[in-house]
């Protein structure tokens, strides 16, 4: 059995602080903004991929639904998943300071 390899430490932290620890679909799709208990999903499957744009926090439901198969339903896409990410990576940035 291979062992998953782990994700470079800049690379998480750039994931978890981005996101808050927020999962994007609970926050778009059910207007759920809490902080979740949740895991790092690698959207195309590969878990050696590890570029911060094939990278999303969600919760634990999410990610298990995220990787599961369906065969009648439509299930969520990468492509989904990555614009409700940048909508809440947009909500949750910073906003530049005014102050000199």
């Amino acid at each position: 059995m291979s062992k998953r390899p782990k994700l470079p430490g800049p690379v998480e932290a750039g994931v978890l602080l981005n996101s808050k620890r927020r999962c994007c679909l609970c926050v778009y799709l059910k207007n759920d903004s809490t902080q979740k208990r949740g895991q790092i999903s690698h959207l195309d499957g590969d878990p050696t991929h590890n570029h911060e744009d094939n990278l999303a926090f969600l919760c634990l439901a999410h990610h298990d639904e995220f990787d599961s198969t369906t065969s009648v339903s439509k299930g969520l896409t990468i492509e989904e998943v990555k614009r409700y990410r940048q909508r809440l990576y947009e909500a949750y940035s910073p906003r530049p300071s005014t102050y000199p």
